[in-house]
């Protein structure tokens, strides 16, 4: 079984972002969706290992290489839940 990790954003992080194309940084898709800049440290980040490549930029954008395809056998429905 794949194991994920979740963090908050970090300086330089890329992703592909779904059904887009070329390789974006995180930075600049969160302030596409805009995101203020005092919250984009609290947005959780799901990695594919600690420091590793972005499957989904949590409420905002899921990368390309990781979408569900004819060959996936196993898939991981992620939610985000409002603490508040």
């Amino acid at each position: 079984m794949a194991r994920l990790w979740v963090d908050g954003p970090a300086p330089g992080d890329v992703m592909c972002p779904l059904d887009e194309w070329p390789k974006q940084e995180v930075s600049d898709l969160l302030g596409e969706a805009r995101i203020p800049v005092s919250e984009r440290a609290g947005v959780p980040m799901v990695r594919t290992a600690p420091g590793g490549a972005v499957v989904w930029v949590a409420g905002v954008r899921a990368d390309e290489r990781f979408k569900c395809t004819a060959a996936t056998r196993v898939a991981y429905l992620l939610r985000v839940v409002d603490a508040e």
